[in-house]
């Protein structure tokens, strides 16, 4: 009998190791466990609370009065990803003045997770703002990644933003 619980317990050991043995946390990548995602902010952004956001934020450096940022928000809609990007957009036509949809294309993760980006520009609180926003879908949960920046400065942080939101995961 003593030597059927060697092979139990050795076995019980490789698993215990093999568990140890997969994807080491990433220090870098900030985890929101209520809401199911995570994503590598981009480096030396601060992380703020926005009392009208679920959601913590990031911001970079303030330039003319104004913080690059990015914040996720979720949504339950059960439909196509494709149906709910186009109510985003009459909802934004409605209620960004001077809104302006520059661009709608496929965006893919570095997970190959498709997602669809809207570049928008449009004046918030007088100012002139270039917003990206990355849609995902899952299932009836929808999760938007909305990435902000003065229009007149909003070159040089597509990248950043894109680099960020590429290592966009549901958890």
């Amino acid at each position: 009998m003593y030597f059927l619980k060697i092979p139990s317990l050795l076995f019980l050991f490789l698993i215990l190791l093999m568990a140890g043995c997969g994807k080491s946390d990433d220090p870098s990548r900030h985890y929101e466990k209520e809401g199911g995602f995570s994503y590598v902010p981009p480096e030396g952004w601060e992380i703020a609370e926005h009392p009208q956001l679920k959601y913590r934020i990031f911001r970079g450096a303030s330039e003319n009065q104004f913080a690059p940022s990015i914040n996720v928000v979720d949504e339950h809609f059960d439909g196509f990803l494709e149906s709910y990007v186009d109510a985003n957009i009459e909802a934004m036509r409605g209620f960004v003045k001077d809104f302006d949809l520059v661009e709608r294309e496929e965006f893919i993760t570095n997970d190959e997770v498709r997602s669809i980006k809207l570049t928008v520009d449009g004046e918030h609180y007088q100012r002139l703002l270039r917003q990206y926003f990355y849609f995902f879908n899952a299932g009836e949960k929808k999760y938007i990644v909305t990435c902000s920046a003065l229009a007149e400065n909003a070159e040089k942080y597509e990248p950043l933003f894109d680099t960020s939101v590429k290592t966009f995961r549901i958890e």
